[in-house]
């Protein structure tokens, strides 16, 4: 097609051929189609008389359109052709197919090299995007495989420094680190044996607790059942205090026949009775405590 073009421009500068905008085609002019447009009846249709619950209808306008011009040809003479053929050669009539392949061609062919370039500039900085995430994985990836390898060494060989005091100065020690893991097993598994020996200590105390509070404030006191018979300080000191009662109503029988001076013994033995319970109740709770 760009020799088609620059052969057309050397016909143009020899004189040869004119130029595509002076050319003069040998075909008559067409005579211009004639289209006639209806104009929409004016008149207002007439309506029927109709229900009065029902809208009347609108009339629709159709415009109409002659198209008869549009495929009339026109005939020109053939003298009148034959004549203007002798006076001039008519010019040929540029070929407009050839022109609109060569301008689909060329702007294929642009399109294709803008895409390309545009492909070519995507892909690069796509595959230097991908390179770069590619090293940023493979260094991520090193560095876990080199961190996992630490992790998961044996550290038993492994020698660790430790600093204590010893008579008021420091004292630096390397240890392994497999013996002080040992040691450190052994010192579980003794105060392991001596906290189930403390376990057992206490409940042995927490039970004397429960049986000497028994004694003392009695079973209902820690929630326990009555079944049981009680014994103890409390049942001690409910005998006595029985004992002393019953003394006491004999006592009170006996002396309904005696005088004053009877009573007044009776009272002051009463009361020799009640330091007495109180000095054995006090010297039982010292005994119990």
């Amino acid at each position: 097609m760009a020799h088609q073009d620059a052969r057309q421009r050397e016909k143009i500068k020899r004189g040869v051929a004119s130029p595509p905008g002076r050319r003069r085609s040998p075909r008559q002019p067409r005579k211009p189609a004639k289209i006639s447009l209806a104009r929409p009846d004016t008149n207002p249709p007439i309506q029927r008389p109709v229900a009065p619950t029902k809208e009347p209808r609108k009339t629709k306008t159709r415009q109409t359109v002659s198209v008869a011009g549009i495929f009339k040809k026109s005939k020109s003479s053939r003298h009148k052709h034959d004549k203007h053929h002798r006076r001039r050669e008519a010019s040929p009539e540029p070929d407009l197919l050839a022109d609109l392949t060569d301008g689909i061609a060329e702007a294929r062919a642009a399109l294709d090299t803008k895409n390309r370039a545009s492909f070519e500039k995507v892909h690069a900085s796509l595959t230097a995007r991908i390179a770069s995430t590619r090293e940023k994985d493979t260094a991520f990836f090193q560095d876990m495989a080199e961190a996992a390898n630490k992790l998961t060494a044996p550290l038993a060989d492994e020698q660790v420094q430790s600093v204590t005091m010893e008579h008021g100065k420091r004292v630096v020690k390397m240890y392994r680190i497999g013996d002080r893991v040992e040691r450190i097993k052994e010192m579980v598994e003794q105060e392991e044996k001596r906290l189930v020996d403390l376990w057992r200590q206490w409940d042995e105390v927490q039970a004397e607790y429960v049986a000497l509070g028994v004694d003392v404030f009695g079973r209902e006191a820690f929630g326990l059942d009555g079944e049981e018979r009680e014994k103890g300080y409390k049942r001690e000191m409910e005998l006595i205090d029985v004992e002393i009662a019953t003394r006491v109503e004999e006592l009170a029988e006996d002396t309904e026949d005696i005088g004053p001076d009877i009573m007044k013994k009776m009272k002051a033995s009463e009361k020799e009775l009640d330091s007495n319970a109180k000095k054995e109740q006090a010297r039982l709770i010292s005994t119990l405590l």
